[in-house]
């Protein structure tokens, strides 16, 4: 991270992206409006707004520079790499985890646009997470508690919060976050069979989908009709 950060200082903003993400933040910062995103006197409203908030809010505190810039696509990346060894680890053992790690911090894409103040990388990292979810819900491997009420046990379930960082995916680069969540779950069910398609079924029917939805909803759809 600190090499990371050191070295964003030395290379300048890319055309032709880099410089227009950052000036809209930098106008958010300066005091212009954080619902819609504004370059040269342009509205940008063909992505929604949660990585400019991102970039505004680190050059309202870190000042305005490349740096500030490209810091939150640095903490996404980092973020996934945490979670990959974590969830890898999780659930399939130490060594499939770091592997994981591994071949992922040593990709070139990941590399390139954990550094860059474009959003790929929070969107990227924000599906990851719901997918994260799922599979450790799927497996078995996600986190259990005592007894609770049946809402707050929803609240907790991996479905609904793969819910509310679909929401969040969308609120960075739109709706498309969905199909990138939902195909998983069409692949398992047209290909598991046996005692594994039996627990998936069960998994699917226990799930809190309509509270899911709900978040997901109220994350990703807010802004377009504040728009409209």
């Amino acid at each position: 991270v600190s090499m990371a950060v050191s070295l964003e200082s030395r290379v300048p903003l890319l055309d032709p992206d880099e410089p227009r993400y950052a000036t809209a933040a930098r106008n958010m910062a300066e005091g212009g409006s954080w619902l819609i995103p504004e370059f040269n006197g342009e509205p940008r409203i063909n992505k929604p707004p949660l990585f400019y908030w991102l970039v505004a809010s680190s050059q309202k505190i870190f000042g305005d520079s490349e740096t500030s810039a490209r810091l939150p696509s640095i903490f996404m990346g980092l973020l996934m790499l945490v979670m990959t060894v974590w969830a890898g680890v999780r659930i399939f053992g130490a060594a499939t985890g770091y592997l994981a790690g591994l071949i992922l911090c040593t990709s070139p894409l990941c590399l390139a646009l954990s550094r860059g103040c474009v959003i790929d990388q929070t969107f990227s990292t924000l599906l990851a997470a719901a997918l994260c979810c799922l599979l450790l819900g799927l497996t078995g491997r996600w986190f259990e508690r005592g007894a609770s009420s049946s809402f707050s046990a929803a609240l907790r379930s991996p479905v609904f919060v793969a819910g509310v960082l679909a929401g969040l995916a969308c609120m960075a680069k739109g709706p498309g976050a969905l199909i990138v969540l939902v195909s998983p779950l069409v692949f398992l069910v047209l290909f598991r069979s046996g005692s594994r398609l039996q627990d998936l079924r069960q998994f699917l029917r226990d799930a809190p989908w309509a509270l899911a939805l709900a978040a997901f909803l109220v994350l990703a759809a807010w802004w377009y009709v504040a728009l409209a």
